[in-house]
């Protein structure tokens, strides 16, 4: 199909041209003012238009596939989910690009949120595992419509072995250290057992989410580009990433609540 409508794909120098990029654009919308955002988005060049939309070019084919995917996902969702996700337009008369109305608000990180009140705490909480759970309750259907992935990030890092094998030729550490990681390797069962493959996110972070500040809410949540088939707890692990245990605990605890009884058939508790 690509090839039968002749997808162009921007290259870095016409990127980086916001006058080359606005040319583009004008042939299908009014473009008052455009803003690179390129680094909020790894695998496509973001811009935001008229200061209410966010359009996307893919950097390369592999980005490009990514965008149609997650055009379709979001497609599926919509209406299925109770935060804000964007909706989204595909153009592809020449170059390929998708165009969504921003969801508004700010990301929010663990300093801004250690200075919430309980309760918004709480509904912050609540909001992120009901997301989590929502996408969750999808699966079958979305897999019978959409080649979703296999979500495989820690399948991609090196092996165990290997890091050990790392550890133990490093001079700098010494022999109790040493014994100490062997014995933490070997000891170390690298195993879910409750290992639970659902639909999800798996890019949960601080610079995806759109919360408001004026009414203290989560408002929403954007890119959906590695949405996948996997292990629901390594969506949790991404949260981790930006926010501390105590953050990760409170939004597993919310998630469990309400997600025990619906995977309780599946999984041995």
């Amino acid at each position: 199909k690509r090839e039968e409508i002749n997808i162009k794909i921007l290259g870095d120098e016409q990127a980086r041209n916001t006058g080359f990029v606005s040319d583009i654009l004008s042939k299908m919308h009014k473009v008052r003012s455009i803003k690179p955002k390129f680094n909020d988005a790894y695998n496509s060049y973001a811009y935001e238009i008229n200061d209410d939309f966010i359009v996307r070019f893919p950097r390369n084919v592999k980005s490009l596939d990514k965008l149609i995917r997650e055009n379709k996902i979001l497609e599926f969702l919509d209406g299925k989910i109770t935060l804000d996700i964007p909706k989204t337009e595909v153009y592809e008369d020449g170059y390929f690009y998708t165009i969504h109305k921003k969801v508004h608000g700010d990301n929010i990180t663990q300093s801004d949120l250690s200075v919430l009140s309980s309760s918004e705490k709480n509904k912050f909480f609540f909001d992120i595992a009901n997301f989590v759970y929502e996408l969750n309750s999808v699966t079958e259907e979305i897999s019978k419509k959409i080649d979703i992935p296999r979500w495989d990030r820690l399948e991609r890092a090196k092996k165990p072995r290997e890091v050990l094998e790392y550890m133990l030729s490093d001079d700098r550490l010494n022999k109790n250290e040493k014994t100490f990681i062997s014995n933490f390797y070997d000891k170390f069962v690298l195993k879910n057992d409750n290992e639970i493959i659902k639909f999800s996110h798996f890019d949960i972070m601080a610079k995806n989410l759109a919360f408001d500040f004026s009414e203290k809410k989560l408002n929403g949540i954007y890119d959906f580009g590695d949405c996948a088939i996997g292990d629901v707890y390594h969506d949790f692990s991404q949260i981790g990433l930006n926010y501390n245990l105590e953050t990760l605990s409170e939004i597993v605890k919310q998630y469990e609540k309400f997600s025990l009884p619906f995977f309780q058939k599946n999984v041995d508790f």
